[in-house]
């Protein structure tokens, strides 16, 4: 079995309208092998969990082979007493903060797997990002601190901080990482995220045992939207989609296309939402009605752009990670362009250094990271950037994946 052919049969697996008798033929012909590249390619998107909550709603399970039906199941039963613990430092956060009267709207994965999610053991998160009100971040900050945890790198409130959308993550031994945003989207994007009006709409929920808010309906498949394929370029794979098509489900027949349409268009994110869930529908099965996909983009759509974002959707192994400016100097062929490149990759404004190495900006100390800076750009990056200069595959193969992502990005944003 191939890869490709082994995405498309979890793909098939997943979809809730699959025949089960066709499913149970198609299963029951896999070999040892097969098996274990379904694994593998669930594993790589994601998916296993859902792959396997799937298997034991239909009853299939013991289609599978016994070691890999052991390990999901386990690891399953991992991720939720992992969830289990992180819901409870959660609580103890929302908890502190409603006491004082500060509004919460819970973001991503915090809110997804208690109340999207059949279990909280079909998904991974990690972090615990709650949205703000910009006036009540920095006293959601000191509540934080009285609470054990501490900023993980410098912070100035005073600092315009346009290029970013939240504090620096907040740390506490044995506890999961918390952002507190003021906002969805970095604000020198280029997108009119309205988020007054994110708030206006919000709906009542209870996470961890407390109460909280929730983006509504339309705002949460928006920023689940913009999260994948805008800021993320799907880099995360399939699961994200899967993060909507989950949302589509459990709000079937609640979902207000009219208004989800206006408030792509009120932010600039139409084409953002187009691509989104035209890969949505095509992977994973969830609908959404045509008029409503065919009403976001005017003009008719190059096919290059859904090709392109399949590219990356189901990238291969066999390409390398790159950053956007190692991309940009494979391509510059001018010698002096490369080096101002370069330089300016090294020689970050102190601001943005002191972010990086956790160093007051008006110390003189900041300038010693400069070397600090070019040590560990060379360790992170000096393999690939060798590997340029030698037109190793897999480099130029992530070269070729960094180009794509920028013109999808390019097509996305000229929606705006």
């Amino acid at each position: 079995m191939q890869q490709e052919d082994a995405v498309g049969l979890v793909c098939s697996i997943l979809n809730p309208v699959s025949d089960k008798a066709a499913l149970v033929e198609t299963l029951g012909q896999l070999s040892a092998e097969d098996w274990r590249m379904l694994h593998e390619v669930a594993f790589k998107h994601g998916l296993h969990l859902l792959l396997y909550h799937r298997l034991k709603e239909a009853g299939l399970l013991m289609v599978m082979p016994e070691s890999c039906r052991e390990y999901l199941r386990e690891h399953f039963l991992a991720v939720t007493a992992r969830n289990m613990k992180i819901l409870h430092h959660a609580g103890k956060i929302l908890q502190v903060l409603r006491n004082h009267g500060v509004e919460v709207i819970v973001l991503k994965g915090l809110y997804l797997v208690e109340n999207i999610y059949p279990s909280i053991g079909l998904r991974v998160f990690g972090d615990v990002d709650l949205l703000l009100r910009r006036a009540d971040v920095d006293g959601g900050l000191e509540l934080l601190r009285s609470l054990g945890y501490q900023l993980s790198t410098w912070y100035d409130p005073q600092d315009p901080n346009r290029d970013i959308k939240h504090l620096p993550p907040l740390i506490k031994e044995d506890a999961p990482m918390v952002e507190l945003h003021w906002n969805i989207l970095e604000e020198d994007a280029p997108f009119d995220i309205r988020i007054d009006d994110l708030w206006s709409r919000a709906q009542p929920v209870k996470v961890a045992g407390v109460d909280v808010l929730a983006p509504g309906i339309e705002d949460l498949i928006l920023h689940l939207a913009i999260h994948a394929s805008y800021q993320h370029g799907f880099r995360g794979g399939i699961r994200p989609l899967y993060d909507i098509a989950a949302v589509l489900q459990k709000w079937q027949g609640q979902v207000q296309w009219d208004q989800l349409a206006l408030t792509a268009r009120e932010w600039g994110t139409e084409r953002v939402l187009w691509l989104t869930l035209s890969l949505v529908t095509e992977v994973t099965g969830a609908e959404v009605p045509t008029d409503f996909l065919r009403g976001l983009v005017a003009e008719a759509v190059d096919p290059c752009i859904i090709q392109d974002a399949r590219e990356l959707l189901f990238a291969s192994e066999g390409a390398a990670t790159l950053t956007p400016d190692l991309a940009a100097l494979q391509r510059l062929r001018n010698p002096v362009a490369k080096v101002r490149l370069v330089l300016s990759r090294i020689f970050l404004p102190r601001r943005l250094m002191a972010m990086q190495y956790n160093v007051d900006p008006r110390s003189l100390k900041v300038y010693g990271y400069y070397a600090v800076r070019l040590r560990d750009l060379l360790r992170l990056h000096g393999r690939s950037g060798w590997g340029m200069l030698r037109g190793d595959e897999a480099v130029l193969a992530g070269v070729d994946r960094e180009e794509t992502n920028g013109r999808l990005g390019e097509w996305m944003e000229r929606g705006k």
